[in-house]
């Protein structure tokens, strides 16, 4: 019950602009919410999307002849990224909204891959990597807002 307290203490506190996520920061994870809504927390989703930028750098220098060579790990490479990032189903924000479409896209987008001509790689790849860095840029700025929103508790802990 105390904990029930601390929490609807900490929600009536937060300003009505306040990250949806801040609730976990404070003492919501007893009641399951989980950070930015990933399935399985933000520490996969960072490790995950650090490994896909280090892989799109690699990407990024492969001559067109070699990229059907890299495929496979890319398509491992691209599901570990969307299993640790995408929001929990239950996430009704409009930030997991969009992330859900972009997903959805890339999702489509290794149906397509697998069937692709050797020479059609290089013009697909760099429609493909484009979403894949947005789906990046969507988690960056939700981590972004996160910190920001954690400093705001944080200061105003202080006060």
């Amino acid at each position: 019950m105390n904990a029930l307290r601390t929490y609807l203490a900490a929600a009536i506190a937060l300003p009505l602009t306040a990250c949806v996520h801040a609730a976990m920061m404070i003492g919501g994870m007893g009641l399951g919410i989980g950070m930015m809504g990933h399935h399985r927390g933000a520490t996969t989703c960072e490790s995950e999307a650090r490994a896909m930028e280090a892989h799109l750098q690699r990407v990024d220098t492969i001559g067109t002849e070699q990229l059907a060579a890299i495929i496979p790990v890319h398509v491992r490479r691209l599901e570990a990224l969307l299993d640790g990032c995408e929001p929990r189903p239950s996430d009704a924000s409009p930030w997991a909204d969009t992330v859900r479409v972009t997903a959805g896209a890339l999702r489509e987008d290794l149906s397509h891959l697998q069937r692709r001509h050797p020479g059609e790689l290089g013009a697909f790849m760099l429609e493909h990597t484009a979403r894949i860095r947005a789906f990046l840029g969507l988690q960056h700025s939700a981590r972004e807002d996160h910190s920001h929103a954690l400093g705001e508790m944080r200061g105003h802990d202080a006060r």
